[in-house]
């Protein structure tokens, strides 16, 4: 009988567990909350704007400042969904099969500020036409790396990068290895995302 009490009371404290890991929750912006990985639904100008950078790649080829681009809300997990309408200059490249979508920053003159270029794998311009409504789906992958012999030069360097898991599967020995080493291929780092990851809507 103590047995049976025993097993109920585990059987009732899991089913609470996993009721309360499972329950979607959500922040002061209305984003779903699924455990402790969250959930974000913004259109371009929210994505643009909660991305920041240190540094640029100029400072860090020549003078090994170190570069950071980061989210200021987003987190190493976190689920991203983009959900807007194509810009009017969305261009394939047919040198490279792939399709470049700008996400710029318009400040309130509507002059463009800062512009991030979106690869997409093969041309997607016929489906996505300007003025198109998409949801792009992206998960957040944090890389935090110092090298201790940035390209060979004897200085140590740090790179802390915030990017879309879907268009980056190195892990952080590869950055390391990459920046420590001149001959290693760093461009292999980012590569255009699977057309998988952007749906009409």
């Amino acid at each position: 009988m103590k047995k049976q009490i025993i097993i109920l009371v585990i059987t009732t404290l899991l089913i609470l567990s996993l009721s309360g890991c499972f329950e979607q929750k959500k922040d002061s912006n209305g984003s779903k909350i699924t455990s402790d990985v969250k959930v974000y639904t913004w259109s371009i100008k929210e994505f643009m704007e909660d991305y920041y950078g240190e540094g640029n790649i100029t400072a860090w080829t020549y003078y090994g400042t170190g570069i950071t681009m980061l989210f200021d809300t987003l987190e190493d997990g976190d689920t991203l969904i983009i959900k807007d309408k194509i810009p009017e200059d969305i261009m394939y490249n047919s040198d490279s099969d792939v399709t470049e979508i700008p996400f710029s920053l318009v400040d309130d003159n509507g002059n463009i500020t800062t512009t991030n270029y979106i690869q997409i794998n093969g041309d997607i311009t016929d489906e996505f036409l300007p003025g198109t409504n998409f949801t792009m789906t992206v998960h957040i992958k944090h890389i935090n790396v110092t090298a201790e012999n940035f390209m060979g030069s004897g200085e140590s360097i740090k790179l802390d990068l915030e990017l879309f898991r879907e268009q980056c599967d190195k892990d952080e020995a590869f950055f390391r290895t990459s920046l420590t080493d001149p001959n290693s291929p760093f461009y292999e780092a980012i590569k255009p995302m699977s057309e998988s990851v952007i749906e009409r809507t």
